[in-house]
């Protein structure tokens, strides 16, 4: 995303979004949903120990040490424990729960692998929430509601004016950046009620059209 918008934590796209990252001690009771241009597995120890939960995606060259393996029952994987990650043997529509180990980071990590259908290839999730609370298909299943935001962004920039402005005066932009919001809100409620109406389902980019004839 385009612009000066770091002091509401929207990273400019030509920036590392890791620079954007709530430092860890502001997480407390916090789950944070974070894709592969966040992973940084310090970030992920300083979390736990400081109370804060994580669902962070990594990328494919990790190859760290595996301490157990259960697969997504919770039923312990024999014959894993002291391989690397490269090791395992894959079957597609297989998922397993890992804890894993760096040589050169501390604590161990719980690592779930996974199919990733779109991009045909393996794919690793990292997070500290307990197994016996959060089943692999559950952690996988919350870690898919990030989808829902990268939505909400691409909407925000393309149908309700966020990308349009041009400013480094911080008041003017945060002034904009809410009432982008707020007309993404509007849609929204005029599409819902509408939908309710007359018993369809309409899409934002449609209740766009409708906002435009009510504000001509």
């Amino acid at each position: 995303m385009s612009g000066h918008y770091n002091y509401l934590g929207i990273s400019p796209d030509s920036e590392s979004e890791r620079h954007y990252n709530p430092f860890a001690y502001e997480i407390q009771d916090t789950l944070l949903l974070m894709d592969a241009g966040y992973f940084n597995i310090d970030y992920c120890y300083q979390a736990d120990k400081h109370g804060g939960h994580v669902i962070m995606r990594t990328n494919g060259k990790i190859n760290p040490d595996i301490k157990a393996a259960f697969d997504s029952q919770g039923l312990a994987i024999e014959g894993l424990i002291g391989k690397k990650l490269k090791q395992l043997k894959w079957h597609r529509e297989q998922i397993i729960d890992l804890d894993v180990q760096w040589k050169s980071k501390p604590g161990t990590h719980r690592l779930i692998a996974f199919w990733d259908r779109n991009k045909s290839a393996i794919g690793y999730l990292i997070t500290n929430l307990k197994r016996a609370q959060f089943s692999a298909d559950k952690v996988s299943e919350l870690y898919g509601l990030r989808w829902q935001i990268e939505l909400f962004f691409k909407e925000l920039k393309s149908y309700s004016g966020l990308k349009t402005f041009n400013t480094r005066d911080k008041s003017i932009a945060e002034s904009l950046v809410w009432a982008s919001m707020l007309t993404l809100l509007l849609k929204r409620f005029i599409a819902r009620a509408s939908g309710l109406i007359h018993q369809v389902t309409i899409s934002t980019t449609k209740s766009r059209t409708v906002c435009k004839r009510l504000a001509a």
